[in-house]
């Protein structure tokens, strides 16, 4: 059976930071890497001398060459496979090998804003080309300096049709939680676990942007769980988990508070097309957290996810929603949300260039 999306009208690409690839994938001086995202295609590199990572849009302006199939790394820049002319991560053309006139101010490739975060590379995204109108935060949980020693676990990556604004409205769907997550689960693959409920008391709230700390491109989903057997509270059993949204859910991490140690979640989404994203996962954690723990913990949550997204890929989008009491404060988060649209948002993502 062939499931129709219904998006609703959702057909637009966000602003934001977007993982276009993991720190391992660029090597120094290795040749770029092709990424179709964003109704975008890109060539992301690693300069064999900085280690700095450079990207500009695929095409090289010279005459259309795909910077990415046949490239090369020379030095810091990249290389266009066709006629060998150089281009540094601002774009610039740094060598035309074969003339020894000026090299023209047309030739210039169209660079992207790029920020390697804990592991994964992010480029900035703006329809209308407006630049960064925010940075992604110095965790200090994973700070080289923090007195809580952490470690990497893993990673993962997995596609899924759905549209971005989804992800982000769940945080504040309260009511939802205890239908589809109400069950202990088997982590990682689901299923319902007997007799083993969770109680969970949501919260949340976004940045007014009045301190460093709290921008306005910041939203916060609060949960403390806490386990029932057969009816009956488990004692003990309560955890806090406070997911960070920085940005339309294109740059998210969890942090879960156990009483010997903590988790740290990335959960970040990158959209292929409008109605699918690669979600990319990697977690790291306390040293003084067992590794059984830690695969319970992480894998519990993508169990739990799996229930929304078997949701997310059947529903439908409503703009004018009919709420209740109860729901939870979905119109402040949509108030909050719209600052991710701009005026090309839906034009970039109706773009003939890639076919979706």
């Amino acid at each position: 059976m062939t499931r129709t999306l219904k998006s609703g009208g959702r057909f637009e690409f966000l602003a934001g930071w977007f993982v276009l690839a993991s720190s391992d994938e660029l090597v120094a001086g290795a040749p770029p890497v092709a990424v179709e995202a964003l109704g975008r295609e890109y060539v992301l590199w690693r300069g064999a001398t900085t280690g700095l990572v450079g990207c500009l849009d695929a095409y090289c302006p010279h005459m259309g060459a795909h910077l990415g199939v046949g490239g090369k790394v020379v030095g810091d820049c990249a290389q266009c496979p066709m006629h060998l002319w150089t281009f540094a991560g601002d774009g610039t053309c740094t060598d035309v090998p074969y003339t020894s006139k000026k090299i023209p101010a047309a030739a210039h490739g169209a660079p992207h804003a790029v920020h390697e975060w804990y592991g994964n590379v992010f480029v900035w995204f703006h329809a209308d080309g407006a630049p960064p109108s925010y940075e992604l935060p110095k965790l200090r949980m994973l700070s080289a300096d923090e007195r809580r020693p952490v470690r990497y676990c893993g990673s993962m990556a997995v596609d899924v049709d759905m549209h971005i604004a989804e992800f982000a409205e769940n945080s504040a769907d309260f009511a939802h939680f205890q239908p589809l997550h109400g069950d202990m689960v088997v982590p990682w693959f689901g299923g319902s676990i007997p007799l083993v409920t969770v109680k969970h008391v949501p919260g949340w709230s976004c940045g007014s942007g009045d301190g460093d700390d709290d921008g306005k491109q910041c939203a916060w989903f609060l949960d403390h769980a806490s386990l029932k057997f057969n009816g009956a509270d488990v004692k003990g059993s309560d955890a806090d988990a406070t997911i960070t949204f920085v940005g339309p859910a294109s740059a998210v991490f969890f942090t879960f508070e156990t009483p010997i140690g903590g988790i740290t979640l990335f959960h970040c989404h990158t959209p292929l097309s409008p109605l699918k994203q690669k979600i990319h996962f990697s977690w790291y954690a306390d040293l003084t957290m067992p590794s059984a723990l830690v695969w319970y913990v992480v894998g519990n949550w993508i169990a739990q996810w799996q229930a929304d997204v078997f949701v997310w890929s059947n529903k439908r989008f409503r703009d004018k929603a009919v709420l209740v009491q109860g729901d939870g404060p979905l119109p402040k988060l949509r108030k909050w949300f719209r600052q991710f649209y701009s005026e090309g948002s839906e034009a970039a993502a109706n773009k003939d260039s890639l076919d979706w």
